[in-house]
C-alpha cells in the first residue's frame, strides 16, 4: 500500500521540447536514493532524444560544488531527480547553473521552490490526498495487503520565475510549450 510518484519520461520530454538543441546534459544524483529505476527509464529517455547523459555521483552535499567542476563544458543543463540529497544541495546546483548560464532543472516542486528553473512532476499536494484515501480505508477496515499502490499522475509544470530567468530561460516559451502538452502550470517562486 502506497502512492508512486510519476514517471520520469514526461518531464524529460518536456525538457527536450523546451530546449531542443541541447545535446548532453549534466545528471547529478546520490547513490543512497533509491532511483535505480528511475535512472534506467532516464537512460532511455535520453537515449530516445538523442541527448547523452554526463552521469555525475554526488556522495554527500559537502562534495556538491567540488564536483560541479566536472561538469563537462558543452552540458547544455544540469537535471536532478527527486534525489533528498541533490534536491537539499539546490541553492547550490542554483548558483552553478547561474554561474554557466543553463538552466536546472528538477523532477519535483520543492526543488523548484529552492532554486530550479522548473520541474515536470506531481504536486506534493495531491500526493498527500492519494495517501490520506488509502489511510481512510484502512481506517474504514480495509486490509492494506488488499488495497493496490496507487500512483500519482496528474504531472504539472511547476516553476521560479526568478530562478528561470537568473538561468536565461524564456518564461514565455517555456509556458507556451507546457499549454501545447497540456500540462498545467504553476510557479512557485
Amino acid at each position: 500500500t502506497g502512492v508512486y510518484e510519476g514517471k520520469i519520461e514526461p518531464g524529460f520530454a518536456f525538457l527536450h521540447k523546451v530546449f531542443p538543441n541541447v545535446k548532453k546534459v549534466a545528471f547529478l544524483y546520490s547513490p543512497t536514493d533509491k532511483i535505480e529505476q528511475q535512472i534506467v527509464s532516464l537512460e532511455k529517455s535520453a537515449a530516445e532524444y538523442g541527448v547523452e547523459l554526463q552521469k555525475i555521483v554526488v556522495q554527500s552535499l559537502a562534495d556538491l560544488y567540488t564536483l560541479s567542476n566536472h561538469i563537462d563544458a558543452d552540458a547544455g543543463a544540469l537535471f536532478i531527480l527527486k534525489d533528498h540529497l541533490l534536491a537539499s544541495g539546490a541553492s547550490t546546483l542554483k548558483s552553478i547553473a547561474e554561474k554557466r548560464h543553463i538552466p536546472f532543472i528538477a523532477s519535483d516542486e520543492g526543488s523548484v521552490v529552492a532554486g530550479a528553473a522548473f520541474a515536470v512532476g506531481n504536486s506534493e499536494s495531491d500526493i498527500g490526498r492519494i495517501g490520506a484515501a488509502l489511510v481512510v480505508d484502512i481506517i474504514n477496515g480495509k486490509k492494506p495487503k488488499d488495497i493496490k499502490m496507487q500512483t500519482a499522475s496528474d504531472f504539472q509544470v511547476f516553476y521560479n520565475a526568478a530562478a528561470a530567468q537568473g538561468q536565461g530561460i524564456d518564461l514565455v516559451h517555456l509556458k507556451s510549450v507546457a499549454n501545447q502538452q497540456g500540462y498545467r502550470i504553476n510557479q512557485k517562486g
